[in-house]
């Protein structure tokens, strides 16, 4: 269990059924392969999921992966394809990145999305207000992937993480020495780190929510 960048519960409860949530807005990948979104925008109070609903697109199969960001979703195939859909392209975020391919991970931030691909790379594309889709050069041999608000989290293979993005908070102030790490999350103004000998750290803002009360 994780919480994603609206401050909800991101769980995934079985190797066919998953669930991702953004500002009130729910995914869900069923047994028989379907995604289903639901909910309201907390921002607008409009119900986007009507809208991502009818333009979910028609040849989607094989799909292992879904994620929902702002006005956007994102799905990933076993062929590592990814498909994006939006009542909304204001930021570009269903402009995915000519060839992309090979892909093992996504993540969908406010109004972006990235992707892992397997030779360990990230591509990121969408809105990028505060640098979120400028991924680092030269970073390489990522394992993980995940997108707050508007801040961006990379894990690599030697269990160090990488954070670029909006820095207001000190969201992506990765803590100095921070080693070993399992497992990351991308909150709205924070991030997570969960290292291998089961500690938890936390950096950015967190003090509004309760985010450190762990």
């Amino acid at each position: 269990i994780a919480f994603d960048w609206s401050g909800s519960v991101e769980s995934s409860t079985s190797s066919n059924s998953l669930f991702d949530s953004g500002l009130g807005l729910f995914a869900t990948l069923n047994s028989e392969g379907q995604i289903i979104t639901s909910g309201t925008d907390f921002e607008s109070g409009v119900n986007r999921s009507d809208i991502l609903n009818s333009i979910i697109p028609n040849n989607l199969d094989n799909i292992i992966s879904v994620k929902i960001g702002r006005h956007h979703a994102v799905a990933l195939t076993s062929y590592g394809e990814v498909f994006v859909w939006t009542g909304s392209n204001s930021y570009g975020q269903s402009n995915i990145p000519v060839g992309l391919s090979d892909v093992i991970s996504i993540a969908a931030g406010r109004y972006f999305s990235l992707a892992l691909k397997s030779d360990g790379t990230v591509v990121a594309w969408g809105r990028n207000s505060e640098g979120q889709t400028n991924v680092p050069a030269g970073l390489t041999d990522v394992v993980a992937i995940d997108a707050g608000f508007r801040h961006s989290l990379a894990l690599k293979s030697d269990g160090t993480v990488v954070a670029w993005g909006d820095n207001s908070e000190g969201q992506t102030n990765v803590p100095a020495g921070l080693t070993d790490v399992i497992e990351i999350d991308g909150g709205t103004w924070h991030s997570i780190a969960l290292t291998s000998n089961s500690e938890i750290f936390v950096w950015g803002e967190t003090s509004v929510h309760g985010e450190n009360n762990i």
